[in-house]
């Protein structure tokens, strides 16, 4: 037993030592990555920077907690606001929180109305102004460089930063949308099949049953794909929209509905080429699965990239992964230069 033993390990430290410097630095990218993205699943504490503060809403006067990181540094810096996903809170821990920590910029995680279970939630008006409310709230309280707001979101993360980018008056930067739902009529039907807790959820979001007749209707008020897109409307505000090839399949939230937001809103904002848009080819391509047998063009991260689009100001990219947001490229794109 003990000569096996040996042997076993002898063999261990043989194989190990035949990795190469090259080697070992390939892999610590995605280490660090993984390590950061992980703190927010091993800590379960927020940055000793971070504090709660709490607006009133303008609106129904209740009060929304929100999380505020305020930078030390004496110059302007960027504020990240960071939207909680589908059921989670303002107290859900967000890796960028210790991205932002690290780098010495401003950050805030709204409450937004929190759990997406509810009429006050769903991307409802009072959602809009409770984010606004937020965002008054670090540009009086930090050192805010108002020309460098910018908004992440990953899945019902993700459709809020949409709804907001779609709605806001200010002057936001950049937006970096992760593995978004974007249809909630469509999330449902999908969620319905995979007998889903987020039937329910979507249910009480706009008060109805399954048997209400306008529930299609209800449903298609809160969802962005179906909200006013507009060159105007946008301004010079960035969009960057990603998905993974595998969501829909182990995920909850099938690509089609980044491919679809994408799509209309190329059109709304001048695109006519066919070139431009994801066609029809390209969806049986990626349904399919045929990118399996086709190298990848670029990565990000540590991810394989079959799919990328782009027109003026937004972008679509399909990476190999599935529901998730790669936190490390999310906060680099965004703010490159911290």
């Amino acid at each position: 037993m003990k000569k096996n033993l040996s042997k076993l390990v002898l063999i261990s430290i043989v194989f190990l030592a035949g990795f190469s410097i090259r080697h070992i630095r390939s892999l610590w990218e995605p280490t660090r990555a993984f390590l950061l993205r992980s703190q927010e699943l091993y800590t379960n504490q927020w940055p000793t920077k971070a504090v709660v503060f709490t607006t009133v809403s303008k609106v129904d006067s209740k009060e929304q907690k929100n999380y505020f990181i305020k930078s030390t540094n004496t110059k302007p810096t960027p504020l990240l606001v960071s939207l909680h996903h589908w059921n989670g809170t303002y107290k859900t821990i967000d890796s960028m929180a210790y991205f932002a920590a690290e780098a010495d910029i401003n950050y805030l995680r709204p409450n937004a109305r929190g759990e997406n279970n509810n009429p006050d939630a769903c991307c409802s008006d009072l959602v809009m102004e409770d984010i606004t409310e937020a965002i008054e709230f670090a540009l009086n309280n930090g050192n805010v460089d108002q020309n460098e707001i910018y908004l992440v979101g990953v899945s019902g993360g993700g459709y809020t930063a949409l709804c907001y980018y779609l709605k806001t008056a200010y002057n936001i930067k950049k937006v970096s949308v992760w593995a978004s739902i974007t249809d909630l009529n469509a999330w449902y039907r999908e969620s319905k099949i995979r007998k889903a807790h987020f039937v329910e959820d979507l249910l009480n979001c706009v008060g109805a049953t399954q048997d209400s007749q306008n529930l299609n209707i209800l449903l298609e008020k809160r969802s962005p794909l179906y909200w006013e897109m507009s060159a105007s409307n946008l301004k010079d505000t960035k969009l960057s929209i990603y998905a993974g090839v595998y969501d829909g399949v182990t995920g909850s939230v099938p690509f089609s509905h980044s491919i679809n937001f994408y799509n209309k809103l190329s059109e709304h904002i001048g695109a006519v080429e066919d070139s431009i848009f994801v066609t029809n080819d390209e969806r049986l391509y990626l349904y399919e699965g045929l990118w399996t047998n086709k190298n990848p063009f670029k990565t990000i991260q540590d991810r394989k990239v079959f799919l990328h689009k782009e027109y003026r100001t937004v972008e679509l990219t399909l990476f190999e992964g599935g529901h998730e947001i790669l936190y490390d490229h999310a906060f680099n794109e965004l703010l490159p230069n911290q």
